[in-house]
């Protein structure tokens, strides 16, 4: 051992001179001193030990007089469970100092190991305040209420010839220990319920169009570049780029640690081919939702278009949504700015049998829409048009950012599957509702 054979140099330096000190390495004397030297070397290194073990994050050894020390095993963190739970629990007990606020109990979340949760805070409806299409949320005691959204773990269904009368549908493994703490810190008027959702809710919804999901769809890469990203509804409607030097870059982890297509603001582009099952998406009504990161406040960027049909851009961190008519078109903004650099969720819906529908879009599940202008005549079809991503080939209006998740819809879903594709995503992409 190096440590071992230092400490044998150091202690023969020590002795004495003369032939009675020998130091040959074959002397009696130096094999004593070999095995002190060892058990220097050894106390050297449980020293070094000792450094990790002072650490509640890396401790073993000493992991149950840390946790005798912080009061655990508890109610909430029974004994039996995992060395990794274990150390989560204890290192929350020994840095929790309190707060009241989403971003806290967000905060206290992914320490436990559950770093995809939203908080979702329930506002009753008001006349002369809310919008057509906000939930009704009901009583005005639902001020008191708020919800955390955790991702659905290890689901297990009941299956034909494997399950019994009587026996559960299904069954999921429960976040026991961060509901315990919750309920124990949430603010004494408020009462927090818990929901878990499952990773393929985009596919719950009917009519889904196009699915485009950074942490699902297989991606085809050049030299970790995107060259195509595939449509996982059903209807292969995959986005590509042939032109390496107009290819996204792959982020691995690129929105709230999941993968995402970033877009360099210079001439980045994803095209889709014109396909039946996006054609005309919003005659009748169609809707969409989008998670991204935007890296700029932009200046006419487009986010996503059907060139010269329909598009949604930003400009001065707002977003607006067009539709051509033959007569005047349509166009709508938001009335909120987008935070730049965290993630957004954009929906949209709008309904093109006529001219007098609005388009609505919401931004973190909420905001305001305004009408800049009117549409007149007949919607002009998109049959035979490519739907782009991150920029529209036809005008060369690059966007900047990651784009981590494209749903869209043939029909406007009902306000229920709505607000569960809503706080699925956000959940997962790490999207603040409003």
């Amino acid at each position: 051992m190096a440590k071992a054979d230092a400490y044998l140099d150091q202690l023969q330096q020590l002795l004495p001179p003369g032939a009675a000190w020998p130091r040959d390495s074959d002397a009696t004397l130096t094999a004593l001193l070999q095995s002190v030297a060892q058990g220097m070397a050894k106390v050297d290194a449980r020293s070094l030990d000792l450094i990790t073990e002072a650490d509640p994050r890396s401790t073993l050894e000493m992991l149950g007089d840390w946790e005798t020390t912080a009061g655990l095993p508890d109610a909430c963190f029974p004994a039996g469970t995992t060395l990794t739970e274990r150390r989560n629990a204890l290192v929350q007990r020994l840095t929790t100092i309190g707060g009241q606020t989403p971003q806290f109990f967000i905060d206290l979340a992914t320490g436990l190991g559950h770093a995809s949760a939203v908080i979702e805070e329930f506002t009753p409806a008001i006349c002369g305040l809310g919008q057509c299409g906000d939930a009704l949320n009901g009583a005005p005691s639902v001020r008191f209420y708020w919800r955390i959204i955790l991702a659905l773990e290890n689901l297990l269904l009941a299956r034909c010839a494997s399950t019994q009368c009587g026996d559960n549908l299904g069954t999921f493994l429960r976040a026991s220990a961060l509901e315990c703490v919750l309920k124990k810190l949430a603010p004494a008027q408020t009462t927090v319920l818990f929901s878990y959702l499952e990773t393929t809710v985009p596919f719950q919804i009917d009519n889904l169009a196009l699915a485009l999901i950074g942490d699902r769809s297989p991606f085809t890469l050049n030299a970790g570049k995107v060259s195509q990203w595939n449509d996982i509804s059903g209807n292969a409607n995959h986005a590509a780029q042939a032109t390496a030097t107009k290819q996204p870059a792959y982020a691995a982890s690129g929105v709230n640690g999941l993968p995402s297509v970033d877009f360099d603001g210079v001439n980045d582009a994803l095209s889709v081919p014109a396909s039946a099952s996006i054609k005309d998406i919003f005659a009748g009504g169609g809707y969409g939702a989008i998670v991204f990161i935007s890296d700029a406040a932009g200046t006419f960027d487009y986010l996503i278009e059907k060139d010269g049909r329909w598009g949604i851009y930003i400009n001065a961190s707002k977003l607006t949504f067009f539709s051509i008519w033959d007569g005047n078109d349509g166009g709508w903004s938001t009335g909120e700015t987008i935070p730049i650099g965290s993630p957004v969720l954009l929906e949209f819906e709008y309904d093109s049998d006529s001219a007098a529908n609005d388009a609505i879009l919401r931004i973190n599940g909420g905001g305001t829409t305004s009408q800049w202008g009117t549409p007149t005549g007949t919607v002009l079809s998109d049959s035979g048009v490519d739907l782009s991503l991150g920029n529209v080939p036809s005008t060369f209006s690059p966007w900047d950012g990651d784009i981590a998740e494209v749903a869209l819809y043939s029909s406007i879903p009902s306000a229920a599957d709505k607000a569960l594709l809503r706080s699925y995503l956000a959940a997962k992409w790490g999207v603040v509702l409003t």
